[in-house]
């Protein structure tokens, strides 16, 4: 732990100032207050589709983001990064990803040809790992590929998804801390509105496979495709960023990643601020993604595991 520790009071060290900090915190909480109050994020998913949608969501990941790098600029701080064309091509490039990713464009598709084949609770099941697959096909491939044509030359790794350095005990103390928490938060209804991922409800009735077996395997791909929202997020955007704008990429992702949870329940966006700063620090100094890879899968598998406990206790 006390590695951890050193990651995230470095980078604080360096990258604090009390302005910034307070006004990066007051727009992040401005914006949250906005999006649960009249609910931006739901009416973007459910007004518009296609590549409206998909440019609609480029501008409002691109709104956290240059919020920030504003305030950056408005607090006194360098930010010639922005004159540099290559800032910009991997900003867009990143944007257009995680908006792909957002608007579930590629799971619909898969989703389209299961519909085919399969019916009830089979069809719900499979459309889940459709959802689950989402982010390996709309994010992972191409920015694998961006990496192994573009990336490579400036990050030897991709983007810190590498076992190099990597040690699980601090994180599985972390996890560890967190169930506690997870058990008491799953006795809201905020909770047990949106978890388990996986509604259970006529789970006995898949003919696929067992159920036991069924959940177990959608675990893992589940938990799979936070390996994607770490790479692109904190490895993209911090670890691949990092030659552009140093101890700088940090907050600017922070704030994105809070829009990407405006979709959940309100305490999970909230800690989720949190989660990206201490994750983003931990990226940035130690050039890894797997600790965020592993914190943040645990964390999502938890909460579905005690979700699924609540309900079969109740039923």
């Amino acid at each position: 732990m006390k590695q951890i520790y050193q990651y995230i009071y470095q980078h604080f060290k360096t990258d604090y100032s009390p302005l910034y900090y307070a006004l990066t915190a007051l727009c992040i909480g401005i914006f949250v207050a906005l999006n649960y109050t009249f609910g931006i994020e739901r009416q973007l998913r459910s007004h518009y589709s296609g590549v409206w949608q998909v440019a609609l969501y480029v501008l409002f990941y691109a709104l956290p983001y240059f919020t920030v790098i504003a305030l950056q600029k408005l607090t006194g701080q360098d930010v010639s990064y922005v004159k540099k064309r290559s800032f910009w091509a991997q900003i867009a490039f990143v944007l257009l990803l995680l908006s792909f990713d957002a608007t579930y464009i590629v799971s619909a598709q898969l989703y389209a040809i299961c519909k085919s084949h399969y019916t009830g609770k089979d069809l719900y099941y499979v459309s889940r790992l459709c959802v689950a697959f989402n982010s390996l096909l709309a994010m992972g491939v191409p920015l694998l590929l961006y990496w192994l044509l573009w990336g490579r030359k400036n990050t030897p790794t991709f983007y810190g998804l590498t076992w190099r350095g990597f040690k699980a005990q601090p994180y599985l103390i972390m996890l560890g801390i967190m169930l506690p928490i997870i058990v008491g938060a799953s006795f809201f209804s905020q909770f047990t509105n949106y978890y388990p991922t996986l509604k259970l409800y006529g789970i006995q009735t898949l003919r696929i496979a067992p159920p036991a077996l069924a959940i177990a395997f959608y675990e893992f791909i589940y938990g799979l495709d936070f390996v994607w929202t770490e790479v692109v997020i904190r490895g993209f955007m911090v670890i691949g960023m990092y030659r552009l704008m140093g101890h700088k990429a940090v907050m600017p992702m922070v704030a994105l990643y809070a829009f990407r949870h405006f979709n959940k329940p309100l305490a999970e966006t909230i800690s989720s601020v949190f989660g990206g700063y201490l994750l983003g620090s931990i990226a940035y100094r130690s050039n890894n993604v797997l600790g965020g890879v592993f914190i943040h899968a645990g964390i999502a598998i938890l909460m579905d595991l005690v979700a699924m406990a609540q309900w079969f206790a109740v039923n």
